[in-house]
C-alpha cells in the first residue's frame, strides 16, 4: 500500500470552516485542508476539529508544513510513523516553531528523502524520523535551513577516497556539528583535510588530518554561524 487506511471526512467540519473563513483569508481553505488531511488518517472528529481551528487561524506557511511533515511521517512510503507522532513532529515544525515554518519543512523533508534513499546511511525508519526532526528543529537556531550543509559534511566524511570514510554514527554527528555552525564551517572542514592528507601539504594520516579539519571548522568566527 501506498497509502494507510483512510476514513470520510465529515461533513459538519466542511460547516464549520464557512464561519471560521469569515475572519481571516483563505482560513476557510486551510480549515478544510487539514480536517481532510486529519479525518483521512483517521484522527478522531473532536481532535481533528481542534488541529484544524488552530491551523486555519495561522499562516498560509504553517499549514502548507503541518500538512507536508505530517504525510511525511504518517504515510507508508514515507516514514510510516504512528498517527499520535505524526502529529505532534507536525505540530512542532509548525505552529510551536520559532522561525519560518518553511525552513522546518524544506529540511525535514530533505532528510527525510536522503534517510530513506541514500544507501549508505541504512537507519531504520524510527530513527530516520528522529534525525530529520532534530535537524529541521536546528534551523531555529540557525536562523535557516541547514539540511544542505548537514547532507553535503555526511557525503564527505564517509567516503574513504576523498574524505575520512569515518563510520556513519560519526558521520552523523560531525555532520549536525559543523552544518550547524554554517556553511563557512562545512568549506572550512573540506578544504582543511584536503591540505592537511595531501603530501605537499601537511601529510597527515587520516585520523589526524580530520582531527585537524574539525578544530579548522569550528574557528568560523560566530558572526558567520548565523545564515540569513
Amino acid at each position: 500500500r501506498s497509502v494507510k487506511e483512510f476514513t470520510r471526512p465529515e461533513p459538519e467540519l466542511i460547516k464549520i470552516a464557512e464561519g471560521i473563513a469569515a475572519g481571516c483569508t483563505n482560513a476557510g481553505r486551510r480549515f478544510v485542508q487539514v480536517a481532510q488531511t486529519l479525518l483521512r488518517a483517521g484522527l478522531g472528529g473532536k481532535d481533528a476539529l481542534k488541529f484544524a481551528q488552530e491551523l486555519a487561524l495561522k499562516s498560509e506557511g504553517e499549514a502548507r508544513a503541518f500538512v507536508g511533515i505530517f504525510r511525511l511521517a504518517f504515510l507508508d512510503d514515507g516514514l510510516d510513523m504512528d498517527l499520535a507522532s505524526s502529529v505532534q513532529i507536525a505540530r512542532e515544525l509548525s505552529v510551536e516553531f520559532k522561525g519560518e515554518s518553511s525552513w522546518a519543512y524544506d529540511d525535514f523533508r530533505k532528510i527525510v528523502e536522503f534517510c530513506l534513499k541514500d544507501r549508505g546511511l541504512d537507519l531504520p525508519r524510527v530513527a530516520c524520523g528522529r534525525l530529520a526532526s532534530r535537524i529541521a528543529k536546528r534551523a531555529e537556531v540557525a536562523n535557516g535551513g541547514i539540511s544542505s550543509d548537514f547532507m553535503k559534511v555526511f557525503k564527505f566524511v564517509v567516503d574513504p577516497k576523498n574524505g575520512p570514510g569515518i563510520t556513519t554514527s560519526q558521520a552523523l554527528e560531525t555532520a549536525e556539528e559543523i552544518a550547524l555552525i554554517g556553511p563557512d564551517a562545512v568549506e572550512n572542514l573540506i578544504s582543511a583535510y584536503r591540505y592537511a592528507i595531501r603530501a605537499k601539504g601537511l601529510g597527515l594520516p587520516v585520523e589526524e588530518a580530520f582531527a585537524f579539519a574539525r578544530k579548522m571548522a569550528q574557528t568560523v568566527p560566530s558572526h558567520s554561524k548565523v545564515k540569513n
